[in-house]
């Protein structure tokens, strides 16, 4: 029993703020990583017709929460578990009556690209051979080191001891490089990152010519914003 929202009777929606996650982990030190900020994601520019986000949970169709699902006011309210985190690391989405979330079995699939990323690349102006050869191999960003549910620390260890100086770590984990990016490094990714920070990984990222992506959970469909960002840092 399904019914298309409309402007007339549109689909009410509550986001529990104190449940959704305000930050997560940076691949840059210092910068707050939005990539997988859910408090950041309450965005229904591209269907204000037909959804609307509302104040109070008692007034919603949808309570949408990351955690827990919220105490239901009425019967048919549903409860949504939101994630932008592979299942193995998310919490009891079983719990909820719908999910939202990066895998293709989800309710609503959410895709983790960033905003335009194929006109963006295309736009971005081809790297010169001068300017390849000046960059160095490869870099792993990220300051989650332990929350996983395989080794892939030791599997960056593992890398690093084969690949020596040819691997930097820009993030907290196997911290080994102090990388900060100049101000004509950010001018060139003005209007192409999101915001400040995601220029800044942007800006590091062109230094190099591959970015080593390692997911913390391994299983089907967990392709998140580490897949996608390169092709905007112009490397691999």
């Amino acid at each position: 029993d399904v019914a298309c929202a409309s402007a007339a009777a549109p689909v009410k929606v509550w986001f529990n703020e104190t449940d959704l996650r305000a930050t997560g982990y940076s691949g840059v030190p210092g910068e707050a990583h939005v990539h997988t900020s859910l408090a950041a994601k309450r965005d229904n520019a591209a269907c204000a017709d037909r959804c609307v986000i509302v104040g109070a949970p008692a007034d919603a169709d949808l309570l949408v929460s990351e955690r827990a699902p919220a105490v239901k006011a009425r019967r048919e309210q549903r409860t949504v578990h939101m994630s932008v985190e592979a299942k193995d690391v998310s919490v009891a989405p079983e719990a909820f009556d719908l999910t939202m979330d990066i895998s293709a079995a989800a309710n609503v699939p959410l895709l983790l690209a960033p905003r335009g990323l194929w006109s963006r690349a295309r736009a971005r102006p081809r790297p010169t051979r001068a300017e390849l050869a000046s960059r160095k191999l490869v870099v792993w960003a990220s300051s989650n080191c332990h929350r996983a549910t395989w080794d892939r620390y030791a599997y960056a260890s593992a890398l690093e001891a084969e690949l020596g100086d040819d691997l930097d770590n820009v993030g907290f984990c196997l911290h080994d490089t102090d990388e900060a990016a100049s101000d004509a490094e950010l001018a060139r990714w003005n209007g192409t990152g999101d915001n400040a920070a995601e220029r800044t990984q942007l800006a590091l990222y062109g230094r190099y010519l591959f970015v080593l992506a390692l997911v913390n959970a391994r299983e089907d469909d967990n392709v998140d914003e580490k897949f996608f960002l390169p092709f905007l840092g112009d490397t691999v």
